[in-house]
């Protein structure tokens, strides 16, 4: 398997941002189904897109059966090149026709490796997010951005919470900045991977829509050796048709 090709985006002490263009060969059909499937749903709710959420129980069991699919082509062809394991947890796969409404939007720092707004209780301190977010429409997907890092913010008084997530209304938008993953190409996708726990990043709305994967790691210390339970689910876990980045 040939070496992604990436980019650097954003770099700091502690965390950077980097675009990579991957070999991954997954059937248009594939693609388009599971795009389908999640349209299907959204119309059916009036709502504007849907997402696949394996943390929230979806699975290929229920309603699900082409998400299902795509992930498994994703996880054969694609997670092997990201060079964060073999075992990546998928956070979602979301589809979205149209400019896309939440109350979840804003600049955020990610406290889960999947969707949750809690972060996990067994995550020992020190523990970071990596988030890559995986392009798998036909059309550019944005993120927007600060270009400081949490203690750099810190450091200019911008409190942050580690513990939960809250979308942050920052008064100084000449800050923030945008990246775009590019399209899909034939026989290639193309991902951003950054620090979500320490870059403040937000999806960036678009009148064009968007289909998008993503799988989040936690970095560092992982998990506290003292408790083998399951992570807690919070309350505010957001509903399936909720848009993160």
């Amino acid at each position: 398997m040939r070496q992604p090709e990436r980019t650097g985006v954003f770099s700091s002490r502690r965390s950077s941002m980097w675009l990579a263009r991957h070999e991954c060969e997954i059937p248009e059909e594939t693609l388009e189904a599971a795009r389908g499937e999640l349209l299907s749903h959204a119309r059916r709710e009036g709502a504007h897109g849907w997402g696949f959420f394996p943390q929230l129980g979806h699975d290929g069991q229920d309603s699900y059966p082409c998400c299902a699919r795509l992930a498994a082509a994703l996880e054969r062809t694609l997670v092997p090149s990201l060079g964060l394991g073999t075992a990546l947890p998928l956070a979602f796969i979301r589809a979205v026709q149209g400019m896309e409404r939440s109350e979840y939007g804003g600049l955020h720092l990610d406290v889960d490796q999947g969707i949750l707004h809690a972060r996990d209780a067994r995550l020992a301190e020190g523990t970071e997010i990596v988030r890559v977010l995986v392009n798998l429409g036909d059309v550019p997907r944005t993120l927007e951005y600060v270009p400081l890092d949490i203690d750099d913010l810190a450091a200019s008084g911008v409190v942050l919470s580690r513990e939960s997530y809250a979308p942050l209304c920052m008064s100084a938008r000449a800050q923030v900045r945008r990246v775009a993953i590019p399209p899909r190409a034939r026989g290639a996708l193309w991902t951003l991977t950054f620090v979500s726990s320490r870059i403040l990043h937000a999806g960036a709305p678009s009148e064009s829509g968007h289909f998008l994967a993503a799988y989040g790691i936690a970095r560092g210390a992982q998990y506290q050796k003292t408790s083998s339970a399951r992570p807690r689910r919070s309350s505010t876990a957001p509903a399936p048709s909720a848009t993160h980045p």
